[in-house]
């Protein structure tokens, strides 16, 4: 099947949402451009009375498109590859327990897994970015591939 672009940053972010969706924090998720919602402004400004919780930010990250076959308009393929970023912020105090695996969770929903809509998902990596406050955050890169013909 041939995505555009649009189709393939849903189809990531589908992708996500149904791994996430299995956690305790399903709407503590900021998608791309679209604000933090006022619960993640509060946690991240430490308001009193307010419960830390774990929360992610998602960046997808396209890259080079390149023109893998040769003929008419209209039959050429291209492919597109970039990065999913997931930042992950838990609060701290259990030794990152939590934060490991909900980061294992978000992995293992792209890890070896080719979409049925053929956006190809390879090398996933998980780094510990360490303490930032209140936080620990870890960030979660997935790398992917698209095909379009045009």
């Amino acid at each position: 099947m041939s995505l555009t672009l649009q189709e393939t940053v849903d189809e990531i972010l589908a992708r996500f949402k149904t791994a996430w969706d299995t956690t305790d924090y399903p709407n503590n998720v900021v998608y791309p451009d679209v604000p933090l919602s006022p619960t993640i402004q509060k946690m991240i400004a430490g308001v009193e009375g307010i419960e830390l919780q774990p929360w992610v930010r998602i960046t997808v990250r396209p890259n080079i498109r390149r023109q893998k076959s040769l003929g008419d308009a209209g039959n050429r393929l291209y492919t597109r590859n970039g990065i999913l970023f997931v930042e992950l912020f838990v609060p701290t105090g259990d030794g990152s327990v939590e934060s490991n695996e909900l980061a294992e969770v978000i992995s293992n929903a792209f890890e070896g897994i080719s979409s049925p809509y053929h956006v190809w998902f390879s090398e996933t990596r998980i780094l510990n970015n360490g303490t930032e406050g209140l936080w620990s955050r870890q960030t979660v890169t997935v790398e992917w591939e698209s095909e379009q013909v045009k």
